[in-house]
């Protein structure tokens, strides 16, 4: 009865998670439009510049420290949380510390690096310093199934940011950029400074030599795989803003932004997968993973295709004319983000196996030439090539985590001469819809046909496939 419970604690933990973190990310999604329209592209890819920035900071300033909590939940006695807790951000306060006092020493060659303002970097730290106690305690609220003080905490820095930056983005003349990023900065550091000191105060413990040993141990083998991982969604838009300027990297991100809704989709998707398939997976049953698998994927592909044909319409409505170019971005990340959600598949069998450190591997090693490739086609081709860069990087990655799944798993769990089949027949659609991008007529044609054959041959399958994830849930 007592297991019965906790998993059902867990359930309701993890949906509300899933519906808050959608909710959530869509409150930025939907004032996008908002911003586009107080922002030139040029303020407008400042902004989303230090937000790239500033989530490479946050892995590298804090040592990633956030990523042991969640496992320490399970090895340090509930009594001695409260001290980990408060030892660990003591630890990464430290650390950012002196990542600050190498900065300021080395200024002049950080600033021209990182190509936005001295200001924005000192900023960048203050957010870094206090927010990680933020996500120090939210990550606790999760690992003990508090879910109500994460939703309620999310949802007040959530509202609050974008009203703040609309009031300041008008107050001001120049330099618009500080109004966004100041607004979306300053309720979440507001609130975390009273977090920062109730960490404190809780666990009063500033250094304990076994608790950053044991975060030591798991944070700092993370830190490459979560860095790489953010160099592979976010750091197109600095090199961008570095070789093609910040106006450049405001119409990249408004596109990007859009596709990230498709993003948004593949991770509630994949939350509800991932427990159906390792219960079928520790079962042994083979042949319901086989069948379900063509469902799951003609879902998200419809999705995919719903958010690439409406995406120039889109553009129109979350930015004004001087974004409309951008539209082009959206095709090759869309298509990026279909190969993310097909990798996932096989990232998923690895998980299940332990075997993650080549998730690490993989995540690295496709990181690095992303840089590369941005680094010699960005110069010579524009902003554009970026999305084309993020493209190769994440079909990189499915070809890595195929060939890795198999090694550990020969099995062929998704029904290979299928998905194959589908994924070459997504990558030909996409590529005549490119063609025609400008003309609606076409592209919703091409819709209405593609839903009239999903709807004929998947809808029961869909169906069942709805039906058997809800069961597993209840």
């Amino acid at each position: 009865m007592e297991r019965n419970e906790t998993n059902k604690i867990a359930l309701k933990a993890g949906s509300w998670y899933i519906i808050s973190n959608f909710l959530l990310k869509g409150i930025a999604i939907i004032t996008t439009p908002i911003f586009t329209r107080l922002l030139n592209p040029d303020a407008f890819g400042i902004s989303n510049t230090y937000t790239s920035w500033l989530s490479i900071l946050t892995i590298v300033g804090t040592l990633d420290v956030v990523s042991c909590i969640q496992i320490a939940r399970h090895d340090i006695d509930d009594n001695d949380m409260n001290s980990f807790i408060s030892s660990v951000l003591s630890l990464s306060t430290l650390a950012l510390a002196i990542l600050y006092i190498f900065v300021k020493i080395f200024s002049d060659i950080i600033v021209s690096f990182m190509a936005i303002p001295s200001l924005l970097i000192d900023i960048m730290f203050l957010e870094v310093l206090f927010t990680n106690a933020f996500t120090i305690l939210q990550t606790k609220h999760r690992a003990y199934f508090r879910y109500r003080e994460f939703v309620i905490l999310s949802a007040i820095v959530s509202i609050l940011s974008p009203i703040l930056s609309i009031l300041l983005i008008t107050f001001q003349e120049s330099d618009l950029y500080y109004g966004k990023i100041i607004g979306n900065a300053l309720p979440r550091i507001i609130i975390s400074v009273f977090i920062f000191i109730y960490i404190f105060k809780k666990g009063r413990c500033f250094f304990n030599k076994e608790f950053w040993k044991y975060a030591l141990l798991i944070a700092l083998p993370l830190i490459p795989h979560h860095l790489s991982g953010s160099l592979l969604s976010s750091f197109d838009r600095v090199m961008i803003n570095k070789f093609d300027g910040a106006s450049k990297a405001g119409l990249y991100s408004l596109a990007y932004n859009y596709s990230s809704i498709l993003g948004i989709a593949w991770t509630s998707l994949n939350s509800a997968w991932v427990p159906w398939f390792y219960t079928k997976m520790k079962e042994d049953s083979i042949e319901d993973i086989r069948r379900y698998v063509k469902p799951y994927i003609v879902v998200f592909s419809t999705l995919y295709m719903g958010a690439l044909i409406v995406g120039p319409e889109a553009i129109k409505v979350f930015g004004p004319k001087e974004y409309w170019e951008s539209m082009w971005v959206i095709p090759p990340v869309l298509l990026a983000i279909f190969f993310q959600f097909v990798y996932s598949l096989y990232v998923n069998i690895e998980f299940y196996l332990k075997k993650t450190k080549y998730i690490a591997y993989a995540t690295i090693a496709a990181a690095a030439l992303n840089v590369l490739l941005n680094s010699i086609f960005i110069p010579k081709y524009g902003y554009i090539a970026a999305a084309y860069t993020t493209l190769i990087g994440y079909f990189i990655m499915l070809i890595l985590h195929y060939n890795l799944s198999k090694k550990f798993d020969s099995r062929d769990l998704f029904n290979k001469p299928f998905l194959f089949s589908w994924i070459v027949s997504i990558i030909g659609i996409t590529l005549f819809i490119e063609f025609f991008y400008t003309s609606i007529l076409i592209r919703y044609l091409i819709l209405a046909i593609y839903l009239f054959v999903i709807i004929y041959k998947y809808k029961n399958s869909i169906i069942s496939l709805i039906s058997n994830l809800r069961r597993k849930q209840t």
